[in-house]
């Protein structure tokens, strides 16, 4: 696991954009794609001094995913996203911290997250419910976030939606029929 570290986004940014050019690439699409990892970088700095100020660290992992550690105070991300998509799921994984640190919330979604390891209440669906709740919640917080630290414009709103809606259809259908379904009237 490693701290994010813009520097060495920037050169291996920089070096696939060398790369692009001396293998006969689109010159004007490869500096187009270079510009987007650059001002992702930017953005995700930006973030990274946001989250700094609130005790959270991000580390960035081989592993698939995105996920916020309220307890431990940090995010991991997967080095496998494209940097402009690792900024759109940085952004959600703030909302996740911003609802965290929000007492109003932390009792709102009570029945989500903090109760993932209870068998008592993890296969119910006031459990499922409370966690796509959170989501929802931490996608909008998110959003506000980015328009606050002003990196919105960084962020192109078709990749913003795309990925919003790809992971709450998802949630939406754990929801709705989990693999361990049981009837909705004995929850």
């Amino acid at each position: 696991m490693a701290l994010f570290d813009a520097k060495k986004l920037k050169d291996a940014a920089w070096k696939r954009f060398e790369r692009k050019i001396r293998s006969g690439g689109n010159e004007d699409e490869s500096r187009r794609d270079w510009v987007r990892d650059s001002l992702s970088i930017d953005a995700m700095e930006k973030v990274c001094s946001w989250l700094k100020y609130r005790g959270i660290s991000l580390h960035i992992e081989r592993r698939q995913g995105a996920t916020f550690f309220q307890n431990r105070k940090y995010i991991t991300l997967s080095s496998a996203y494209k940097l402009d998509v690792a900024l759109v799921y940085l952004l959600h994984e703030c909302g996740h911290a911003l609802i965290g640190n929000d007492v109003a919330a932390s009792k709102r979604y009570s029945m989500g997250y903090p109760k993932q390891h209870d068998p008592k209440c993890n296969k119910k669906f006031a459990h499922r419910l409370a966690v796509l709740d959170e989501e929802v919640e931490a996608w909008h917080r998110g959003k506000k976030l980015a328009k606050r630290l002003k990196i919105a414009w960084s962020i192109s709103e078709r990749l913003w939606e795309e990925k919003r809606l790809e992971c709450l259809k998802s949630y939406v259908a754990w929801t709705i029929k989990p693999s361990n379904f049981k009837d909705h009237a004995s929850d």
